[in-house]
Parts: structure tokens; sequence; C-alpha cells
């Protein structure tokens, strides 16, 4: 019984970290690192 209590836990933890995961990074709204996959972010800068 120890071990399904475990797993119980572990479940509920990975959930609950995709839940706070989702909650900073989510789809709808501007993500951190976003700028690091669009392509002109690593286009050469005009020189000036």
């Amino acid at each position: 019984m120890s071990i399904l209590r475990e797993i119980v836990a572990s479940v509920a933890g990975v959930y609950a970290l995709l839940l706070v995961c989702d909650a900073l990074f989510g789809v709808g709204e501007v993500r951190f690192d976003d700028a690091y996959y669009h392509a002109s972010f690593y286009a050469p800068r005009p020189q000036e």
C-alpha cells in the first residue's frame, strides 16, 4: 500500500508542476523564450 501511495503522490506532484508551469508560461501569452525561436533573432543585424 505504501508504494501505491508514493505513486499517487508522484502523479499528483507532476500534475501540480504542469499546472504551475502552464500558469507561468501559458500558450496564450508571450513566453520569455519566444524570441529565441524566431528567425529574426538569428538574422544578422545591419551595421551602422
